[in-house]
């Protein structure tokens, strides 16, 4: 069955979501409306955050977060960052991350400050699904910059993220240090690779974009998934290869999933399987029928080598 026949409903094919999104037990994930999704395991269960959209991408209003036991079945959304509860002068709430950190939860969101650029900002909490206290941006505050990942390498933390193509038009990837205080060294900050240099390339409009950097490794080599628009396929996933550490050089080397969807990430269940989380398809307007949805892929199943 084809991915897109999940969405298909009543009322000339389209989806019609209520609005802000209902609290319920028994969600199934196909019928989870979300973008740039996230899981991590704590405890017996899986966690599942990411991006709330409706009738556009700019229109969440907070961070939601489920839970399961089976990866099949989900409980929420509860709410852990809300636009209604202090922080009334952001909007986006984009690319939420949860990693847990000496016994607390970090958690990364892309937002954008009123009269200031967007960029992504870290909450903490003592619980996954407890209160989250806003402690600082971790993107520089003079870019247009999202989709904040966390790193740790010979005890040094680092921050990758995305330079948006809204102002880099040729969007790029970056890291930056994090220091000890939870404020970056903005003279440790460094250009990783450009989205032109990704030979599956295409433009939007005049731009090109760079989405959603995951850090992982594989077989003892560090690498990260990133997506992009390619070339008459639609939004697509990527894998990028470093030849040493977070800062040596990088190279782009394999094609992941170019079926529509992107913005992944790598988890590992309860019974040691690695799997890959992206969103598909990539539309942005609940409203219609293709809606976004978190799909769970085999790691490495969808992997094809560069021709």
């Amino acid at each position: 069955m084809k991915i897109l026949d999940f969405f298909k409903r009543k009322n000339k094919n389209k989806w019609v979501q209520e609005w802000p999104v209902p609290y319920k037990a028994d969600w199934k994930t196909e019928d989870i409306h979300l973008r740039d999704p996230f899981i991590i395991r704590e405890g017996d269960s899986y966690y599942l955050t990411g991006t709330l959209t409706h009738n556009s991408i700019s229109d969440g209003y907070g961070t939601p977060l489920y839970v399961s036991k089976d990866l099949l079945t989900w409980e929420g959304p509860t709410l852990i960052v809300d636009q209604a509860k202090g922080l009334g002068n952001y909007s986006n709430f984009w690319a939420p991350e949860i990693h847990k950190v000496d016994n607390q939860f970090w958690l990364l969101v892309t937002l954008e400050p009123k009269g200031g650029k967007r960029g992504t900002y870290l909450f903490i909490s003592d619980k996954i699904d407890g209160e989250y206290t806003l402690k600082a941006r971790v993107t520089p505050e003079s870019m247009y910059s999202l989709d904040g990942t966390l790193y740790e390498e010979d005890g040094q933390k680092y921050i990758v993220y995305c330079y948006e193509w809204v102002e880099a038009h040729d969007g790029q990837i970056r890291v930056v240090k994090l220091n000890d205080d939870l404020s970056i060294d903005l003279t440790s900050d460094k250009l990783l690779f450009k989205a032109s240099d990704n030979i599956f390339y295409s433009k939007h409009g005049v731009n090109l974009i760079t989405d959603g950097p995951y850090i992982y490794k594989d077989n003892n080599i560090l690498k990260m998934l990133w997506s992009t628009f390619g070339i008459g396929k639609g939004y697509m996933l990527l894998s990028a290869s470093s030849k040493g550490g977070i800062m040596d050089e990088w190279v782009q080397d394999t094609l992941v999933y170019d079926k529509d969807g992107g913005h992944g990430m790598i988890f590992e269940t309860f019974n040691g399987d690695k799997k890959i989380l992206m969103h598909s398809p990539n539309g942005v307007n609940a409203s219609k029928w293709q809606f976004e949805r978190p799909v769970i892929i085999p790691f490495g199943e969808y992997a094809e080598k560069r021709q």
